[in-house]
């Protein structure tokens, strides 16, 4: 058995550490991190665009819906490209 004497400031220090420690190692990946997505209404919304468009989007491949979870989700950067690519119309027949 050891008998260890600390200082109030080094007995702190020996716990911030642990703690960080233990949080580093329960963090997500950054890649799943930074995901986000954005539902159907969330997304129409964005677009200015129906949900029907939406569908008819995701029907051509101009933009893909992922199933998370039982939820229909659009990835946000994914959006944001296709926008800025001006890849989807505003009216589809």
């Amino acid at each position: 058995m050891f008998i260890v004497q600390l200082t109030v400031e080094e007995f702190r220090k020996i716990i911030r550490e642990e703690i960080s420690a233990d949080r580093d190692q329960h963090k997500p990946e950054k890649a799943i991190r930074d995901v986000k997505y954005l539902t159907r209404k969330q997304t129409a919304a964005l677009l200015h665009v129906s949900l029907v468009t939406l569908k008819k989007y995701d029907r051509l491949n101009l933009l893909k819906a992922k199933k998370i979870g039982g939820r229909v989700l659009y990835d946000y950067e994914k959006v944001i490209t296709a926008i800025s690519e001006k890849r989807l119309p505003s009216k589809i027949s």
